[in-house]
């Protein structure tokens, strides 16, 4: 079976954050910017949730995930800003 994708794009013109739960995992996307969740399990589904300039995405799976961008694996915290 193939893995479960989940495409997210920035098409605003401020920074996007988005958060992939129950992890608490960050990504910060530029304007123009996108990134694919891939996760194992095939019968993943994601409940979102956006406010303002954030957007949390819920997996609802067990399984694990990753992130890509342009192919290349990013990881927690992908160009967060200091506060």
């Amino acid at each position: 079976m193939s893995p479960f994708k989940f495409s997210v794009s920035n098409n605003g013109t401020n920074e996007l954050v988005v958060w992939v739960e129950p992890w608490a995992h960050d990504f910060t996307l530029e304007p123009g910017e996108n990134l694919v969740l891939i996760s194992s399990d095939p019968e993943s589904m994601v409940d979102l949730h956006r406010e303002n300039d954030s957007l949390q995405i819920y997996l609802n799976s067990s399984s694990g995930f990753f992130v890509q961008q342009a192919g290349e694996t990013i990881h927690c915290g992908h160009k967060r800003r200091p506060v």
